[in-house]
């Protein structure tokens, strides 16, 4: 006996008793669980932009302060070379666009070699409610 124009066992006739279910889309469960680690995800990115942008502005303000404490070095270099020094120690407070940054130096005699002399520079910024210093020293021969 044939059955013409039918197709016998195909997966969309309930009679045939194939058990093949085939499944198209999420289920919700799998859109929640996916939502949520991409969630995660992104605060961790912005976690990381945040703690990135925190330490580009601390490393700024740092290497501002060490250019301040550089340009002050050179200064009192050239003045002992040119025997124009006029004070040994002191203090000044710079305005700079990022804040205020209060510049210490003193020249005192290197202990260790006569006749050179120990250049002491220090910047000292505010950063978070913290003070941070940089500071460099250089020994000259006048």
């Amino acid at each position: 006996m044939s059955v013409e124009g039918s197709v016998v066992g195909s997966r969309s006739d309930p009679v045939c008793g194939n058990k093949q279910n085939v499944q198209r889309g999420f289920a919700l469960t799998e859109l929640l669980v996916a939502g949520f680690f991409l969630a995660v995800g992104l605060l961790a990115l912005v976690g990381l932009l945040v703690k990135l942008t925190d330490s580009e502005g601390a490393s700024g303000r740092r290497v501002l302060a060490a250019f301040c404490a550089q340009e002050k070095m050179e200064e009192l270099e050239f003045e002992i070379a040119c025997g124009a020094l006029s004070q040994r120690q002191g203090q000044e407070l710079l305005d700079l666009p990022c804040g205020q940054v209060s510049r210490r130096w003193k020249i005192v005699p290197y202990e260790e070699i006569e006749g050179l002399e120990e250049i002491e520079v220090a910047c000292t910024y505010l950063w978070k409610n913290e003070t941070k210093t940089v500071a460099l020293q250089s020994l000259v021969l006048p």
